[in-house]
């Protein structure tokens, strides 16, 4: 289960644009969308959105790179996924490899 944070600190993002805790969050952070330096958000938060925002911008150091992030909470529960299934059109050309295999094997056998 995801505990909901509803203080915005615990983000580390230099401006807030907006604020809908605990649900989700966006603001500029010094850090890269991936890359060297890319932004951590707090467990069992995402980041669903990132974009470069400049250097030095929206209260960020004049030489540290900004990017504009969204965070939201992770789901409670993994997204379920069915197992793949092979479809009918497979398992006949498998039967049919097998058995063009078995009658080779059987002729040159026999010879």
């Amino acid at each position: 289960m995801v505990v909901p944070i509803y203080d915005p600190k615990l983000f580390n993002l230099k401006e807030i644009e907006e604020n809908n805790l605990p649900r989700s969050i966006t603001g500029y952070a010094e850090a890269t969308c991936g890359g060297s330096y890319p932004y951590v958000p707090p467990p069992g938060y995402r980041v669903i959105s990132c974009q470069s925002a400049g250097m030095g911008t929206h209260g960020g150091c004049p030489y540290c790179i900004m990017s504009r992030v969204t965070c939201a909470m992770e789901p409670d529960e993994p997204p379920v996924t069915t197992p793949p299934r092979s479809s009918t059109i497979s398992r006949l050309l498998l039967l049919v490899g097998v058995g063009v295999l078995a009658y080779g094997a059987y002729k040159y056998l026999k010879s």
